[in-house]
């Protein structure tokens, strides 16, 4: 039987990257977190809504601990790591119904071909 592990990749450059993470360094001088997600079915509305949650607390790893929020100048680049993450997973990941929800549709609507 053979098992296909399925992994995206978050990345961002440590430029944009603010603070530690468990993320690691790869050789481009990238933050990077691998998200599994074997377990889901992204075809379904549960799956991909699960896999949407995993996606942006990876995100949130990357970039760092959320900046205070009378710091605006932290707080701008905080939210550019976050859309610069999740801009890329969502992409790379491919699937229409996390992308619905990336982009503010109901996922049931999109598998209902609504």
């Amino acid at each position: 039987m053979t098992h296909i592990i399925k992994v995206v990749t978050l990345s961002i450059s440590l430029a944009i990257g603010m603070g530690e993470s468990q993320a690691g360094q790869s050789a481009s001088g990238q933050e990077q977190l691998s998200i599994r997600y074997e377990d889901l079915n992204l075809n379904s509305p549960s799956g991909a809504e699960r896999m949407f949650a995993r996606l942006q607390a990876g995100a949130s790893k990357v970039c760092g601990e959320r900046p205070d929020l009378r710091d605006l100048s932290q707080r701008g680049q905080y939210r550019s790591c976050l859309t610069q993450a999740m801009d890329g997973a969502v992409t790379q990941l491919g699937s229409p119904l996390v992308s619905a929800l990336y982009y503010g549709q109901a996922p049931s609507q999109v598998a209902m071909g609504k």
